[in-house]
């Protein structure tokens, strides 16, 4: 009775050690907050983490970012490893990416998609999809088999598009927002994650004490 009392206590104690993972969304760039700039700058930043803008690099120095959409105007029709959309997140303690959240439309024809991070050089494919005709749509990447992140990972949105492209929602609000309501309404770029919370050395340390007198009043109990 006693080794299982005890074993009982170290199971506690260890969970209480490994904390209560919190899970839920830690970036977010709001498409309706598109300007003329190369860079989106996130709307939302969990205080765990950190968050550079989505920048448009190597665009053939043509852009098209206005109200709720956020666009590159006529890439190259194949891969290109120079042309991309990119940002970096991080956070303040080890983590593990649950999804990420988007929506991408292009105003004719068909556009291809490919997302990469920097954990392997941008050499291998996360995700890939077409999207086109037109309309928003909506992509949803599973990130989790990127395991446990403990610095700053970059990502790289690679389009194949010989029309207008990139970020969009039809949602309503922004200066200069078309397609308001439309049926295709699509979602920002969104992270989650899921972060183990360490409980504090006091929080440890009263538990700890608590135990100890559960244990002593057990054993006093049966002498």
């Amino acid at each position: 009775m006693k080794n299982k009392f005890l074993k009982a206590l170290v199971a506690s104690f260890a969970l209480a050690v490994s904390g209560f993972a919190s899970a839920g969304l830690i970036v977010e760039y709001d498409y309706s907050t598109a300007t003329s700039s190369r860079g989106l700058a996130a709307t939302y930043v969990d205080l765990d983490f950190t968050a550079s803008a989505l920048v448009l690099n190597n665009a053939n120095n043509t852009f098209n970012s206005f109200g709720n959409h956020f666009y590159h105007n006529g890439w190259d029709n194949v891969f290109n490893p120079n042309k991309y959309y990119s940002n970096t997140i991080g956070g303040s303690q080890t983590f593990n990416f649950n999804n990420l959240d988007f929506a991408l439309e292009n105003i004719s024809g068909t556009s291809t998609y490919w997302l990469r991070s920097s954990l392997d050089g941008f050499a291998s494919d996360i995700s890939s999809g077409i999207f086109g005709n037109g309309l928003v749509t909506n992509f949803s990447v599973d990130l989790s088999t990127l395991g446990d992140i403990s610095s700053p990972v970059s990502f790289r949105w690679y389009f194949a598009s010989n029309s207008i492209a990139g970020f969009a929602n039809h949602e309503c609000g922004g200066i200069g927002t078309q397609g308001c309501g439309a049926s295709d309404v699509g979602q920002d770029l969104k992270f989650f994650a899921t972060v183990a919370d360490v409980p504090e050395p006091s929080t440890l340390a009263v538990f700890a004490l608590g135990l100890m007198g559960l244990a002593s009043r057990k054993f006093k109990k049966k002498a």
